[in-house]
């Protein structure tokens, strides 16, 4: 009971570790997200398109994603395409971009434009993924050597139990003279010990003085 508690409990803190962590990282790229839709949120709208082709050039890595769609669903510049509904201001993940998955993020501009921007999120995932399997290595190897420790660590009380089951077994079958043993670790096993030892003691004496009055009687009858 004491190993399944410590291993639910090992699994639950894991878990919490990683699901913070994750929360944490997505946070922060949320905050990017949203500190870079409000930099191009403040451009003049006339001046807004220029800037998003502008961005765009100075992307060399292709991570970034930027579109200006106008109000009947036409895309006036960029490189995402809306393929669905999205809620303005809640960043969601795009799993089937061509260059990797990328979280993405709609604002409504003053003119009721809509403005997308995303961000390449594989760096991310790889990241998150390096994390899980270090939590769950860590995990694995922490539950081996606690499982070692349990295994070693209880032969001796087994050992001890093992001795106590044999001096009983000898004093059911009316050996007074056995006692059990005691390690002398003033522990439960030992108090245990203690006890039968003085509970054999009393019963042999008992039985001995039983027995020196039968065989009086046994004497007396005989005479």
């Amino acid at each position: 009971m004491l190993g399944a508690v410590f291993v639910v409990g090992l699994i639950a803190m894991l878990g919490v570790v990683y699901a913070a962590t994750a929360r944490d990282l997505t946070a922060r790229s949320d905050r990017i997200l949203h500190a870079a839709a409000q930099s191009l949120l403040q451009v003049p709208a006339d001046e807004l398109p220029d800037r998003v082709r502008s961005e765009l050039q100075r992307d060399q890595a292709g991570f970034n994603y930027l579109s200006l769609i106008a109000a009947d669903g036409t895309l006036v510049v960029g490189n995402v395409r809306l393929s669905g509904a999205l809620t303005p201001g809640h960043p969601i993940d795009i799993e089937n971009g061509s260059r990797g998955p990328f979280r993405l993020i709609a604002l409504r501009t003053h003119d009721g434009e809509t403005l997308l921007v995303g961000r390449d999120i594989s760096l991310l995932r790889d990241l998150r993924h390096t994390i899980l399997e270090t939590l769950i290595v860590s995990g694995l190897l922490t539950l081996l050597c606690v499982a070692t420790a349990a295994i070693w660590f209880s032969r001796a009380p087994l050992r001890r139990v093992r001795a106590l089951q044999r001096a009983s077994r000898e004093i059911a079958a009316g050996d007074f003279s056995v006692r059990m043993p005691i390690a002398g670790r003033h522990d439960e096993l030992d108090q245990f010990a203690t006890t039968v030892n003085a509970t054999v003691e009393e019963v042999g004496r008992v039985v001995a003085q039983v027995k020196g009055a039968t065989d009086g009687i046994a004497h007396d009858l005989r005479t």
